[in-house]
């Protein structure tokens, strides 16, 4: 996840990252590591580790790891009983969160693949709250070192998907405007929807 280094440092308040894991606990305390730093700038920074019943030994890998590294303040496994997927794994941790008497200010879905630059999260939260209208936000994504990923979408429709199946030169270039995937774009910008970071 990259940075965009043009916002303040964000007010401190409670950030929870939540990560559901399936089989990937070694990327996910990779990830975990990457998350260390950025507790400097948001102090309130916890993550939710959902493990989708992965029936490896990753509870017991991540559980050891949370220990052994001192993460024990701002770390914690949930346990699912089942794997219900990717959407179940975030449904039941934000079900637990927004349940709370004091719901976190801010959540931030994370896949457990997931290495943030340092300041990412931060930057993202003060985006967030320069703009209080905005409901969500995305950050620039890396698919290997220098390798921008898009990470806004439009929603599908009739030209972006003929145009998905067609796949042909001048037709995708007029058709460019309705782009399912648009190049990413470095300012912000509004969009139908974003890909999980």
């Amino acid at each position: 996840m990259r940075s965009p280094s043009n916002f303040p440092p964000p007010d401190p308040g409670r950030l929870v990252v939540v990560s559901v894991n399936y089989r990937a606990a070694d990327y996910l305390i990779r990830c975990l590591s990457s998350l260390e730093s950025e507790r400097e700038l948001l102090p309130g920074l916890e993550v939710l580790a959902v493990d989708n019943a992965s029936g490896d030994g990753s509870v017991e890998a991540l559980e050891a790891a949370i220990v052994e590294r001192g993460w024990g303040s701002w770390v914690r496994v949930l346990s699912s009983p089942e794997n219900g997927g990717f959407a179940a794994g975030n449904n039941l941790a934000l079900e637990g969160l927004l349940g709370e008497a004091e719901p976190p200010e801010w959540i931030c879905l994370l896949n457990p693949d997931t290495e943030i630059y340092p300041g990412a999260l931060a930057s993202l939260v003060a985006f967030l709250q320069s703009r209080p209208r905005a409901g969500f936000a995305g950050p620039g994504t890396e698919v290997g070192r220098g390798n921008l990923r898009g990470s806004a979408f439009r929603f599908p429709g009739i030209l972006n998907s003929f145009d998905e199946g067609l796949h042909l030169g001048p037709v995708s270039r007029l058709l460019s405007r309705w782009k399912l995937a648009p190049d990413p774009r470095p300012e912000p910008h509004a969009t139908d929807w974003l890909s999980g970071g």
